[in-house]
């Protein structure tokens, strides 16, 4: 059963960044102020423009392309790769354990691939810090959103 929104289009699921969006928040900003560095470097003398060239080009490399980057792929990387696990076909009523499973960015995918009477568990402490939005209520509206929550099922676990 899929969820629709207020907009009457289809609720996609989310499974958020692999970095929380303090990180990839902060090489943005430290990346656009090398851009204005580099940019200001056209309006000071001749020795102040190469320190203002030199320090902006580093921070943009170090800084911005990795945060665009981790802006873009991140998000979708579980959508580029296709997780293959056919031998799960063979096994009905197979048992399958996904310890540290997040927002269910592999489980799910491999949840679809097992045979009716398979179960998922998928065990996380779902801490924010490792992955945005990273909570069992999200992981359980993922696995429902993807059509998967009869055979998977989510449990919070303790460090």
């Amino acid at each position: 059963m899929n969820s629709v929104n207020m907009n009457n289009t289809k609720e996609r699921p989310e499974y958020g960044y692999y970095v929380g969006y303090s990180v990839i928040i902060t090489f943005l900003v430290i990346g656009l102020i090398g851009l204005a560095l580099l940019i200001l470097g056209f309006y000071f003398g001749y020795f102040l423009n190469i320190v203002f060239w030199v320090i902006g080009a580093i921070l943009l490399l170090l800084f911005l392309w990795p945060g665009i980057g981790m802006l873009f792929t991140n998000r979708n990387a579980y959508r580029e790769k296709a997780l293959h696990f056919d031998f799960l076909r063979k096994y009905s009523n197979a048992q399958v354990l996904d310890c540290g499973c997040g927002t269910g960015r592999h489980a799910i995918p491999l949840a679809k691939q097992m045979t009716e009477g398979s179960l998922l568990t998928g065990i996380d402490i779902y801490d924010t810090k490792s992955i945005s939005i990273n909570a069992l209520e999200r992981v359980q509206k993922n696995a429902r959103l993807e059509g998967v929550s009869d055979r998977t099922r989510f449990v919070f676990g303790y460090s």
